[in-house]
C-alpha cells in the first residue's frame, strides 16, 4: 500500500489487470489503494470494468495470421 501512494504522489496511475471476479478484483484494488470509493462513484464505467467492456474500448478482438503458421490464425486486440 505504501508503494501504491508513493507512486501515486509521483503522478503515476496505477491500473490493476487481473482475472479475478469484477467484486473480487474491487476488493483487493480498494485494499492496496489503487481505487477508493469515491473514484468509483465518480468513473463508474470506466474505473473498472470486465474483459469484454475492456476489449470493445480498444478495438475488440480480431483473428490475425499466426506469424509462426500461416494456416492458422490468432485473436488480439484490434487496436
Amino acid at each position: 500500500m505504501d508503494s501504491v501512494k508513493q507512486v501515486k504522489s509521483a503522478g503515476i496511475s496505477v491500473i490493476m489487470c487481473t482475472g479475478d471476479n469484477l467484486d473480487t478484483a474491487t476488493a483487493i484494488s480498494k485494499n492496496a489503494g489503487i481505487i477508493t470509493q469515491d473514484e468509483i462513484a465518480a468513473n463508474p464505467e470506466t474505473c473498472r470494468m470486465e474483459g469484454k467492456t475492456f476489449r470493445a474500448i480498444v478495438g475488440k478482438l480480431k483473428k490475425f495470421p499466426d506469424p509462426n503458421d500461416p494456416k492458422k490464425e490468432v485473436e488480439a486486440v484490434g487496436n
